[in-house]
């Protein structure tokens, strides 16, 4: 049928109501339609999947991460013009891996595409001749767009790593092509927390290893183009290693990590700010000793406990001032994040306006702002940017307090800084 399914397995619902805000906002073919399958109870992403194959006739199905943000308003169009030059292609994706590297991990590996988080030209080849596409051996799993239903494979993996591999490899066990098109700029933002939640990786990945063979993973004419030198030997062996240590810990690095949340959920159910600023040392000590992986739910409490502390110095508002729980915070931390990436990416738009009432109305401080802009997690590209724009916001309200405040901490950086 001609129409487009847009399907999400997600726990966050903050996240997955900014995902569906622009998918809302593409422009859609003549003679289509589009809908959403969302599943919020997915045993495995492999589970929740082959649901909506069962579930839905659409011709074109959009698998999709709940904090995958299309940016490009065309991408339905794309996608078409890509199945429609080449009936043997049967999955599309923004990212991939022309030769799998043996241990299955494709950012061990040479990739192609780009994600807006991935577009570093030293790293990745977008050098594919005349051809708006390039054939690979595997996509990443942040978005797969496919135009021919093959299940996935819910009866080996029953997590949420290696099924995007896994379904890559099905796709050509079929005799079909898996490719990556070719992007001026990236077509969609995934703001993954860059730090990848490696519990339950190394399971799926020998599930993998031992499911396909390792002369799957090269797609043949690739052979010529990318050789045997597409890999760090000696990195991806030290990334085994670490994967395999995470596995054996794993028991008892998630009891650990599980004792700082709640002493966390206590101290902001408490209120008490003192209290939830000393939890800062604690995490920072765990991470040292190895008791706990420095996950992006860490350090984005760090971000908060950081702003926190220069909020109090200066008797402001503070961000957890209306808080009483964990949940509530990260709420409250991912709709903030959220609404900055529409301030970078459509900044004339009316529909970014609701970014500035949310900061407006929260009474959200730039101490905050630049925490998330600037932290270990950040994709932000235009960070001195967002600042300043916010600043203008203020400026236009005559609120010359908080419009002298934005623009005292965009001056201590510069467009292209580090993150801090």
């Amino acid at each position: 049928m001609n129409k487009f399914c847009f399907i999400a397995c997600f726990n966050n619902l903050i996240l997955l109501q900014e995902c569906i805000e622009y998918i809302e906002r593409l422009y859609i073919p003549a003679g289509y339609e589009v809908e959403t399958f969302l599943i919020g109870d997915a045993a495995s992403m492999a589970e929740g999947y082959n649901r909506a194959i069962v579930s839905s006739d659409a011709k074109y199905k959009i698998y999709l991460h709940q904090d995958l943000f299309i940016v490009n308003r065309y991408f339905l169009y794309n996608i078409l013009n890509i199945f429609e030059a080449d009936d043997s292609i049967s999955m599309i994706g923004m990212m991939g891996s022309p030769i799998l590297p043996d241990n299955a991990i494709m950012w061990n590996g040479h990739r192609v595409g780009k994600l807006w988080n991935e577009t570093a030209p030293e790293s990745y080849d977008e050098s594919i001749d005349e051809l708006s596409f390039t054939e690979v051996a595997a996509v990443d799993g942040a978005i797969m767009v496919t135009s021919k239903d093959i299940r996935w494979r819910d009866d080996i993996f029953d997590g949420f790593d290696f099924y995007d591999v896994s379904q890559s490899l099905e796709h050509r066990r079929k005799g079909y092509k898996v490719v990556v098109p070719k992007q001026i700029s990236a077509w969609c933002i995934h703001d993954d927390g860059v730090i990848m939640n490696l519990m339950g990786y190394e399971p799926n990945r020998q599930k993998l290893l031992k499911e396909y063979s390792k002369e799957e993973f090269v797609v043949a004419s690739n052979l010529s183009k990318y050789g045997d030198n597409y890999i760090n030997l000696e990195a991806a062996s030290d990334y085994v290693i670490k994967l395999e240590n995470v596995n054996r810990l794993s028991s008892k690095l998630s009891a650990k990590a599980e004792d700082i949340y709640k002493m966390i959920d206590e101290k902001l159910s408490e209120h008490n700010m003192e209290g939830f600023i000393s939890i800062g040392n604690i995490i920072m000590n765990a991470v040292s000793n190895d008791e706990i992986l420095y996950s992006s739910d860490f350090v984005k409490i760090i971000s908060v406990i950081k702003a926190v502390s220069y909020e109090k110095s200066l008797e402001d508002t503070t961000f957890m001032s209306d808080i009483s729980s964990l949940s509530k915070l990260q709420d409250k931390y991912d709709r903030l994040a959220s609404l900055l990436w529409r301030i970078e990416v459509c900044p004339a738009e009316d529909w970014t306006f609701e970014a500035f009432k949310f900061i407006d109305e929260n009474d959200i401080s730039a101490f905050m702002i630049s925490e998330i802009l600037y932290s270990k997690i950040s994709l932000y590209r235009k960070r001195k940017f967002i600042l300043d724009s916010i600043a203008v916001y203020f400026k236009c309200k005559n609120d010359m307090k908080r419009y002298a405040r934005f623009m005292a901490v965009s001056s201590k950086y510069e467009e292209g800084n580090n993150k801090v």
